[in-house]
C-alpha cells in the first residue's frame, strides 16, 4: 500500500539503508540526493514532482548501495549517479510540459562535486 504523498507525487524514490548500503556509500548517496532534491526522507518536494523515502533493504546487497526510482531498482550506485538518474528524470518532466515554467532550466539542477 503506498503511502498518500507516494500517490500525489509522479516519482517516488527510496534509498536503501539496509547494512551493505550503508557499508559501501549509502549515506553519501543518500546526502548527495537529499542535497539535489532540497528534501529529507518523508517529503516531498514543492512542485510535488518528487516524494523521497528510505527503504529497510532493497535486495540488492550484492550491489551496494542501491537506490530506487518508481519501479526500478539501481545498485551500485555512486552519489554522482543517483543525481544524474534523477536529473535524467526531471529533465524529462520539463521537456514534456507544454509550457516552460523554468524558463527551460532544470529547478533541481545543481553543480556536481568532482569528488564524487
Amino acid at each position: 500500500m503506498l503511502h498518500k504523498k507516494e500517490e500525489a507525487s509522479s516519482v517516488n524514490v527510496a534509498l536503501c539503508k539496509g547494512l551493505a548500503c550503508c557499508l559501501r556509500g549509502g549515506d553519501q548517496l543518500s546526502k548527495a540526493v537529499q542535497n539535489w532534491m532540497g528534501i529529507e526522507p518523508g517529503e516531498m518536494t514543492v512542485d510535488r514532482y518528487f516524494y523521497l523515502k528510505e527503504s529497510a533493504c532493497l535486495f540488492r546487497c550484492a550491489e551496494a548501495p542501491a537506490l530506487k526510482i518508481n519501479d526500478d531498482v539501481f545498485g551500485e550506485v555512486l552519489p554522482s549517479k543517483g543525481v544524474y538518474f534523477l536529473q535524467k528524470v526531471s529533465d524529462k518532466k520539463i521537456s514534456d510540459k507544454s509550457t516552460q515554467t523554468f524558463n527551460g532550466k532544470n529547478p533541481y539542477q545543481v553543480e556536481l562535486d568532482k569528488n564524487d
